[in-house]
């Protein structure tokens, strides 16, 4: 068994103790004090089922943070459906199938989240990597953002970085063959890359808040 420390004594996490004790719980005498709005009531509601719950959810996710979110809203939704509330089940089996639903939300956002954070690193590794990307890209969507993104540099900057991308040329030869030094070839390509990969990195930030959001 293990135990989780709340307000006061230490609570041993034994699922089939707490849950016996939760729904045998003589409580249904609040169910209509509930329903008709009695505040009371629902604090009375709350002080018999919190730390149960809580061991609960905590046996199934050990997330303290989710775990206690959940409970906020377990008892956020009783009170707000209060006036819903069936009086055909216990007061107990209402309260936890209200914490399983909100716990299956708040899992979900938790998915999200993370994949939102991955999905994040790979713009920071797109960005990063710009150039062995584009180089090794097939036919997808993101290269023909690219290609579109190329279109909209200014005439020589264009030029210059399809000499060098497309045609491969080297610095010496572009410089040769548009009569600028290899230094303002290089320039031009760095300036024509950091245009690129702020196209690149807006279109797939908006792809991830499309998925994700």
């Amino acid at each position: 068994m293990q135990t989780i420390t709340q307000i006061g004594e230490p609570v041993i996490l034994n699922r089939s103790c707490y849950l016996t004790i939760a729904y045998n719980m003589n409580t249904n005498h609040l169910l209509p004090l509930i329903q008709s709005g009695d505040k009371k009531a629902f604090e009375e509601a709350y002080t018999c089922y919190n730390t149960a719950l809580f061991n609960y959810l905590y046996a199934k996710t050990k997330n303290e943070t989710i775990v206690a979110e959940v409970v906020q809203l377990t008892f956020i939704k009783l009170w707000k459906y209060r006036a819903h509330l069936n009086n055909a089940l216990s007061l107990s089996t209402q309260i936890f199938q209200f914490a399983k639903t909100s716990l299956i939300d708040e899992l979900r956002k938790e998915e999200r989240r993370l994949r939102l954070n991955q999905a994040w690193a790979g713009v920071v590794n797109f960005a990063d990597n710009f150039e062995i990307i584009f180089e090794k890209a097939e036919l997808t969507e993101v290269q023909l953002k690219i290609r579109n993104a190329i279109a909209t540099l200014p005439p020589v900057r264009k030029k210059v970085f399809e000499l060098s991308r497309f045609e491969e040329m080297s610095y010496k030869e572009i410089s040769l063959q548009l009569d600028m030094s290899e230094r303002t070839v290089g320039k031009h390509i760095q300036l024509a890359i950091k245009q690129l990969k702020k196209a690149i990195q807006l279109f797939v930030i908006f792809a991830i808040n499309f998925l994700f959001i």
